[in-house]
């Protein structure tokens, strides 16, 4: 096959996306300052073989390359490949993309497929013009349209064509993003009593929030940890600023047995508001009597080791802490349909232990069901300083 001219202005499109790293950036701008920066660092890291080997070999390598980026623009080979006399001056050739590929290291070339894809599993609808609405990327399109499979095993041709280095860690991507869309479809109007702002709805996390998920998300290496991403995902589209990025650089330290109990004590938090329903503070109030820690916490599927072990992870502050509870204050525990509240009649001291930061930004993601015996332990404790607990609802 000969390398007929390719058509640039997808890739320039990607390249200098608004708000992007590259912003602004051309193709020949990539290339030559990663030359540059090649030739600084002793030329060492040139390895034209390597491309060769993973393009298939010298006499193909541009042919390969127009096409790895024919898939990877999702777009059709009348797209891609114009007539051989079209004039158009943003037309790049094929052969000169793969020229200044090949004289890239191969850190630099990973880094522009890196980039290229990273683009194509933006999430963020981009709106064309002031006041037009956005349009979904293919992936997210295909998502909604319950085209695509989070099954590794069972990748498109788009996702055949990303080289082999990265399509382990697209094929997670694209199972959190799939597993996202699902997750808004189970948890939407289960949020009832649930912390955390509601954010503006109107716009999308910021680009170095996506940036930075992007950058971690892949680590996910079971189930359970990209069902944590993919919550992350959907939380921070519903309430965008919600989830710090550092909770998003702490995650990748988390054994999922460490999420697990993380999730388990977050259903033992009781929230702390005011009459108006403004919160102070949500906390695990260690019931006043003789029991022992590991007699509520068991409750939950937890022992104190558990507990310490979170405390070491920074997830869980644990030294004993005696907070003055003002009268009028509204205690609330559970969530979803399972409520209950009750009213402090007047000050009273409780014992409390509380997430740490990053903790407090997972804490919206729990899935479970609250425990009445640990909420009547409480209410014994302060029994003379309350009104009793009774079941209750969020009003709309």
């Amino acid at each position: 096959m000969v390398a007929r001219p390719i058509r640039g202005e997808r890739v320039v499109e990607l390249m200098s996306a608004p708000g992007g790293r590259y912003a602004g950036v051309t193709l020949q701008d990539f290339a030559d300052a990663s030359l540059a920066a090649s030739k600084e660092a002793g030329g060492k890291d040139f390895s034209k073989p390597k491309l060769e080997a993973i393009r298939g070999g010298r006499g193909n390598t541009s042919v390969g390359i127009a096409r790895t980026l024919a898939h990877m623009l999702d777009c059709s080979a009348a797209y891609l490949f114009g007539d051989t006399d079209d004039p158009r001056p943003e037309t790049l050739s094929a052969t000169a993309i793969a020229q200044q590929l090949a004289q890239m290291p191969t850190r630099e070339i990973e880094r522009f497929f890196e980039h290229v894809a990273a683009h194509l599993i933006d999430f963020r609808p981009e709106p064309r013009g002031r006041g037009e609405e956005g349009e979904d990327t293919p992936l997210l399109a295909n998502v909604r349209a319950g085209k695509v499979s989070p099954d590794p095993d069972a990748m498109e041709v788009f996702w055949d064509s990303i080289p082999r280095f990265y399509k382990r860690e697209e094929a997670r991507m694209r199972g959190i993003v799939f597993n996202a869309a699902a997750f808004e479809r189970g948890r939407t109007g289960q949020e009832e009593g649930q912390p955390g702002e509601s954010g503006d709805e109107s716009h999308s996390p910021s680009a170095e929030w996506l940036d930075a998920f992007r950058r971690h998300a892949p680590t996910a290496t079971n189930g359970v940890m990209a069902d944590l991403w993919a919550g992350i995902l959907w939380y921070e589209f519903r309430h965008p600023g919600s989830i710090a990025i550092r909770t998003l650089m702490a995650i990748p330290a988390m054994s999922e047995q460490v999420f697990r109990n993380l999730m388990k004590f977050s259903g033992a938090l009781i929230r702390f508001e005011t009459k108006s329903g403004e919160l102070e503070g949500e906390y695990y109030i260690r019931p006043n009597d003789d029991k022992g820690p590991n007699f509520y916490l068991a409750m939950f599927g937890l022992q104190y080791d558990n507990m310490l072990e979170l405390e070491e992870y920074g997830l869980v502050r644990l030294a004993h802490r005696d907070l003055a509870v003002e009268a009028n204050t509204r205690l609330v525990y559970g969530s979803g349909t399972e409520m209950w509240a009750m009213d402090v009649r007047q000050k009273v001291k409780v014992r409390v232990n509380a997430l740490t930061e990053v903790a407090r930004d997972l804490r919206p993601l729990y899935q479970g069901r609250p425990e009445e015996d640990y909420l009547k332990g409480v209410r014994n404790g302060m029994r003379s300083f309350t009104a009793p607990y009774k079941p209750w609802r969020r009003k709309p």
